[in-house]
């Protein structure tokens, strides 16, 4: 046998070993994967299956099992692109793939597709299978999803960052009276704890404060956790009791009472608990009242919302149901009763919505009966979850649990602020010399698609114009126009205010336009016996230098939804103005990404300019110019995960010597 020979059958004996032993991973990999996939254990089975498209990047089960995994986890445009790709390779790689394929559509904000794979998917099934009731459920959640997304509310939904989100599931935020303290329930694991037989950590409740900057502390864990389920629920009598839910018999609510700076031993709410599930309980201001979720009266186990009352000797009544249309064959829960008892708000999987819970609100009647229960739309709601709706005292902002695209995890908690109306005043004056400008127009047009955020004008009289009524969280085309002729255009982003109705004082200033007949130019002819003489210069010269403006520009990113300013983005920040001895120019212009619609995004990069500006004002005195352009320009193609991520972005650049 040759040498040659020789070799290449070597060759070809490792190269045989070296495919078979791949094979066995990959089919290792998968069976552990399809034992947990199996289970429902999402989060421990996804990593079997991204190993293996390491391997195989076409393997159509892991495509579609990790699709599925994604799609029940964090990243919904992921599940779309691979369980899409798992259907393009083979049609019929799981009897079930249309559903998954209109869920992941539907999640992805995608409503015409959704609508098809769902109606493709109902033909496949029998009349009388049960599975019909849910996908006729989720095409009507898809077409009332089109119609709310085009009419955004007007609030702004924005994440609460790395230091209270983690990875696993964050929900049932309840702000402190103040709102400087959230208590929330967490299922992030902790060292040496016992996983639920989900695969999942057991719930906790864990405690952050509000710091100086607004931005909140990491979290630390209540003393009162238990080794089962813990769930934070509503803090109330001035912050000295807290409702907690506990995994006891089937889940019931317990109160604690503050001893000192310390909780006391949460003891059982009886008269509200029973041998079945308690999930949610709220007291009323006046504590007279206690609206609580329970499945122990209904037949099928579905949840809905009750309320008991004290009476005069201090007892409570026995339970009621909640009157009018509140509850619903489906799941109601987590209720929030407004301070003067009149208005109540709860997530509903019953009532028409986008999808999974929504939030909606009652508002009590003249004769003590509830109202038509009102969606309280998108951005607040969204195709998934929804759910823990609990304003802060101050009634300025709320907070919401939800499972939405971009965030860190599964159930993620996000701060919601109203949008305000704002009117501003000023001054309209030219350039150089100061003239005043009269007879005027001047225009606020949104530059956003916000359907509620019209144009205004008004005139411009003796240099000053009023009542320009726009909305925060906008960026609005400022045009100043006199006698059909355009003389400035100029622009204005308007960011958070501190309530509705808050006027804000801007100023402009149109191009000075002399007329050069209006210009005399004067000619100095020296007299005739004038000699000019060539000056000799006995020192050196000394060469003055004017210091060149140098400008330079840094780009800070942020999390999906979100305009807080992490840490080591402040830091760069510092940096930057460190690196000059005066500063003269400083403009700031957000940036989003193409999740979701149009309108929300613009908010989003609206909001995220203003934080900066905000940030940079503590560190210098130099006026800072906002802007922000939503998802109008990209760096790079919003195509990818990684893409997307660097369009969330706020672009800062600074001028100065």
């Amino acid at each position: 046998m040759s040498i040659k020979y020789f070799s290449f059958t070597l060759f070809l004996i490792g190269s045989l070993l070296f495919t078979n032993l791949k094979a066995q991973d990959v089919s290792l990999l998968m069976k552990n994967g399809n034992k947990l996939f199996e289970d429902n254990f999402y989060r421990k089975a996804l990593p079997f299956y991204e190993q293996v498209l390491v391997t195989e990047p076409n393997n159509t089960e892991a495509l579609f099992k990790s699709g599925v995994c994604y799609l029940n986890r964090y990243s919904k445009d992921k599940a779309l692109v691979n369980i899409q790709k798992s259907f393009d390779q083979d049609p019929k790689i799981d009897k079930h793939i249309h559903y998954w394929l209109g869920r992941a559509y539907h999640l992805n904000y995608q409503f015409d597709k959704a609508k098809e794979e769902y109606n493709v998917y109902k033909n496949t099934l029998r009349k009388s299978d049960s599975r019909r009731k849910e996908v006729e459920l989720y095409i009507e959640q898809t077409d009332f999803s089109k119609k709310t997304v085009t009419v955004p509310s007007n609030f702004l939904v924005e994440n609460l960052g790395a230091s209270v989100n983690s990875s696993f599931s964050e929900h049932s935020p309840v702000a402190s009276s103040n709102d400087s303290v959230l208590y929330f329930t967490t299922r992030r694991l902790k060292e040496g704890e016992k996983e639920e037989k989900d695969g999942e950590p057991f719930e906790d409740v864990f405690v952050s404060k509000r710091k100086s900057d607004g931005t909140w502390s990491n979290p630390e864990s209540l003393n009162l956790n238990t080794s089962g389920h813990d769930a934070s629920i509503q803090l109330y009598d001035n912050d000295n009791k807290l409702l907690l839910y506990r995994s006891t018999k089937d889940g019931d609510i317990f109160i604690s009472q503050k001893e000192g700076d310390k909780w006391g031993d949460p003891k059982s709410f009886s008269e509200i608990n029973s041998g079945d599930f308690e999930s949610d309980a709220f007291v009323s201001s006046d504590g007279k009242t206690v609206y609580f979720a329970t499945n122990h009266y209904k037949k099928f186990g579905d949840m809905d919302i009750y309320y008991i009352t004290k009476n005069e000797d201090g007892s409570w009544s026995k339970h009621k149901e909640m009157e009018g249309d509140i509850n619903t064959e489906g799941d109601e829960d987590a209720p929030f009763i407004t301070p003067d008892g009149k208005t109540l708000y709860f997530s509903s999987r019953g009532h028409k919505g986008m999808g999974g819970f929504d939030v909606f609100k009652s508002k009590m009647q003249a004769d003590g009966s509830w109202s038509d229960p009102v969606n309280l739309g998108y951005p607040i709601n969204t195709p998934d979850d929804d759910v823990y709706f609990y304003y802060a005292a101050s009634d300025d902002r709320a907070y919401i649990a939800s499972y939405r695209d971009g965030g860190f995890g599964e159930k993620d908690i996000y701060c919601v602020t109203p949008i305000e109306h704002v009117i501003v005043y000023g001054k309209v004056t030219e350039d150089k010399t100061g003239k005043v400008i009269d007879g005027a127009q001047i225009s606020f047009k949104s530059t956003k698609k916000v359907t509620n955020a019209s144009e205004d004008k008004k005139a411009v009289t003796a240099g000053e114009y009023k009542d320009i009524h726009v909305l925060s969280y906008n960026t609005y085309k400022v045009e100043i126009s006199k006698n059909g002729e355009l003389l400035s255009t100029d622009s204005l982003t308007i960011a958070s205010v501190s309530k509705e109705g808050q006027t804000i004082n801007k100023d402009f200033v149109v191009p000075f336009k002399g007329n050069p007949a209006d210009t005399q130019v004067v000619a100095v002819v020296p007299p005739a016996d004038t000699t000019i003489k060539t000056p000799v210069v006995k020192d050196p010269v000394k060469v003055v230098t004017t210091p060149v403006a140098v400008e330079k520009e840094l780009i800070v990113y942020f999390a999906s939804s979100s305009a807080v300013l992490d840490g080591p983005s402040q830091n760069e920040i510092k940096t930057l103005l460190s690196a000059y001895k005066k500063v003269k120019v400083i403009s700031v212009s957000g940036h989003a990404d193409d999740k979701g619609p149009d309108a929300v995004n613009d908010k989003i990069a609206a909001a995220r300019a203003s934080t900066v500006k905000k940030y940079i004002s503590t560190k210098t005195k130099v006026k800072v110019s906002s802007s922000s352009f939503g998802e109008g320009q990209p760096a790079v193609p919003n195509d990818s995960v990684e893409n997307r991520a660097k369009n969330r972005r706020v672009v800062i650049k600074v001028s100065g010597e």
